[in-house]
């Protein structure tokens, strides 16, 4: 179903377009507590503290990553506002490729400088293995996660745009030739 936010009662569409945020938040926290139960009850006290330790550091990286691909979803709602599909699909693939740098730049560094971190928050010395390796499993990770959230953004643009791409990854790696043929 998509929901057009450009016609309709201001009040109603914000509170239809916010409740999938707020169920999905609420999700995120139970997913949260539930980690954290699991992790305390059967890896240990100090896996716990490891993982506390680093929460703030994860949030970071993490938020960095998504935070830096946001910024394309405001040019991609502004060409779908406008009906300017062309520009609607070259932000989409730039919004991706620019993502996928950016986890790869973030990855390199957060492993090469994961112990400078850890010992600038002041990681204490009996949970720093545990700290260390559960940082650095979430730092390797990125690529994939950012891959995951850059394609439910394609997935996106396929529903608002009603016409889904079956050269995803081509359009990515050649935004140039989008931009010709999408004319």
């Amino acid at each position: 179903m998509q929901l057009d936010m450009t016609r309709g009662s201001i009040p109603s569409l914000l509170i239809r377009f916010t409740i999938p945020l707020l169920i999905g938040n609420i999700f995120q926290q139970l997913y949260n507590m539930v980690d954290t139960m699991i992790v305390g009850k059967y890896v240990g006290a100090s896996a716990l503290a490891a993982v506390g330790a680093t929460g703030n550091l994860m949030f970071l990286i993490t938020g960095f990553s998504i935070g830096f691909a946001a910024g394309f979803s405001i040019i991609t709602a502004q060409a779908f506002g406008a009906g300017d599909g062309w520009k609607m699909r070259h932000s989409v693939s730039n919004g991706i490729l620019l993502s996928l740098l950016t986890a790869v730049i973030l990855t390199t560094v957060s492993l090469t400088c994961m112990d400078t971190f850890l010992h600038w928050m002041n990681t204490p010395s009996d949970i720093y293995p545990q700290a260390r390796s559960y940082i650095t499993i979430i730092a390797a990770g990125l690529i994939a996660n950012t891959f995951y959230k850059a394609s439910k953004k394609v997935t996106s643009y396929a529903m608002m745009n009603r016409k889904p791409k079956s050269n995803f990854t081509g359009e990515m790696a050649m935004p140039a030739y989008t931009q010709q043929t999408a004319r």
